[in-house]
């Protein structure tokens, strides 16, 4: 057998192997314990100037003050959002003075749905397990600062339609998060 031959023979094992595979898909690490009721949550929470909270979905602004609120227990930091609710104008002009923002419209800032957050204190919330246990995610490849729910990532298009939808699906992301 030529040494080609032999390299596709591994690389076949290894993606036969269920103990590789089980290993390449691990869930997130989730953080123990009961979910925080978020009372403390804005004393672990920092803006940027001119960044708005108001607007965001309940459902999110609550597990959002409930991870902030056991992020700063465990931690002592707080978490910097650096980007909040967007009104349709200040959309235009971010997509305006950078084209790879999202068109107005198609933010999901727009709708109460998204958070731009230091990365540094998601990558920490992650290892610590809570953006899975409050379930949040980061799907937007190369951007770890974006934070969205988790249970509206099956149908966007509904979520941002329909006020109801995404506040269930939000509620319903707990324990569905992570990355």
């Amino acid at each position: 057998e030529d040494e080609d031959g032999k390299m596709m023979a591994k690389v076949m094992s290894a993606q036969n192997d269920p103990d590789k595979i089980a290993s390449s898909q691990a869930k997130p690490k989730e953080a123990d314990g009961p979910i925080a009721d978020g009372s403390k949550g804005m004393a672990f929470i920092k803006t940027r100037p001119n960044v708005k909270l108001e607007g965001l979905l309940p459902a999110y602004a609550q597990n959002l003050k409930a991870m902030a609120q056991e992020y700063g227990e465990m931690t002592g930091d707080s978490l910097l959002v650096k980007s909040g609710v967007r009104t349709k104008e200040q959309q235009r002009a971010l997509h305006n003075a950078d084209p790879t923002a999202a068109k107005p419209g198609r933010s999901l800032h727009e709708f109460g749905l998204a958070l731009d957050i230091d990365g540094s204190d998601l990558d920490k919330a992650d290892e610590l397990g809570l953006m899975r246990k409050y379930g949040f995610t980061r799907p937007v490849g190369g951007e770890d600062w974006h934070m969205e729910p988790a249970g509206i990532q099956g149908n966007i298009k509904k979520a941002k339609e329909d006020q109801n939808f995404a506040e269930e699906a939000t509620g319903a992301s707990l324990y569905k998060g992570g990355g």
